[in-house]
C-alpha cells in the first residue's frame, strides 16, 4: 500500500516483521528538517548572574517567538545548572506570556544579550531559526493577567558554599515542557525564566531547547 508523504508524493510504508507499519516520533522528523534549536553558552562565557530582587520586568532568560502568527515556537526543555550559589537560597520561576498584542502594555523586551543558538542538525550551511533567546533582559510592565507561572523551584540553598542542601533542591533544575501538553508561543509571546537569590553572586548556566513549527508540522 502506498502512503502520501508531506508533499503528497506516494511512498511505500515501512513495516516490521509482523507487518506493522513503522513510524518515527515527530521530534526526529523535526530535527531532520532543521526545526529544533538549543541556546546556551560556550566554556569561555561568563555564567549568568541571578538578581537579588525578583521582578516580572527583569527576567533572566527569555525565549521569544517571532511576530509572525504562522511560526509556532514550542519549548521542549529548560535546564538550569547552579555554578555559584552566592551563599544563599536560589530559586527559579518559569512563566509564559500571551501574544504581545494581548498584553496590557504591548510586550517589549530590551537590553538583553543573545545566547548562542545552534540547530540540532549540524549540516552546512546550518539553518537558523526565527525565535530569539536572550539573558539579562528588561521587559515592559506586565500585569498578573498577562502571564502565568508554570514552574517554581528552590534550586539550591548555599550547598556549594556550606554543603547544606535543602530537601528537594539540587544544583540542577530541568523543566520538561513537551509533555503532557506543550506550549505554543506565537506573535511575540515569550517564555520567561526568573532566577533570583537572597544574596549576591549566584550564577547559572542555562540550556534552552525548542522547536519552530508551522501547522504542516503538526499533522
Amino acid at each position: 500500500m502506498d502512503f502520501k508523504n508531506r508533499v503528497l508524493a506516494a511512498v511505500a510504508a515501512r513495516v516490521n516483521g509482523q507487518r506493522e507499519i513503522m513510524t518515527s516520533p515527530a521530534i526526529l522528523r523535526w530535527v531532520r528538517e532543521g526545526k529544533v534549536f538549543t541556546a546556551s553558552q560556550g566554556l569561555e562565557a561568563t555564567d549568568i548572574i541571578a538578581v537579588t530582587t525578583e521582578a516580572d520586568v527583569t527576567p533572566t532568560i527569555v525565549l521569544q517567538a517571532p511576530a509572525s502568527s504562522t511560526t509556532r515556537v514550542v519549548p521542549i526543555q529548560v535546564k538550569l545548572t547552579v555554578t555559584d550559589d552566592g551563599g544563599g537560597l536560589s530559586k527559579t520561576d518559569l512563566s509564559y506570556t500571551k501574544a504581545a498584542a494581548q498584553v496590557a502594555t504591548a510586550l517589549a523586551l530590551s537590553a538583553g544579550t543573545t545566547l548562542n543558538i545552534q540547530n540540532h542538525i549540524t549540516q552546512n550551511p546550518m539553518q537558523t531559526g526565527l525565535a530569539t533567546c536572550e539573558y539579562t533582559v528588561t521587559s515592559s510592565a506586565l500585569l498578573t493577567t498577562d502571564y502565568i507561572t508554570i514552574g517554581h523551584e528552590h534550586v539550591v540553598d548555599a550547598a556549594l558554599t556550606t554543603g547544606l542542601p535543602i530537601p528537594g533542591a539540587g544544583l540542577e533544575k530541568v523543566f520538561e515542557l513537551f509533555e503532557p501538553a506543550p506550549i505554543m508561543l506565537v506573535e511575540s509571546a515569550a517564555l520567561m525564566v526568573h532566577l533570583s537569590t537572597v544574596s549576591s553572586g549566584a550564577r547559572f548556566v542555562p540550556v534552552v531547547t525548542w522547536a519552530e513549527l508551522t501547522d504542516e508540522d503538526l499533522y
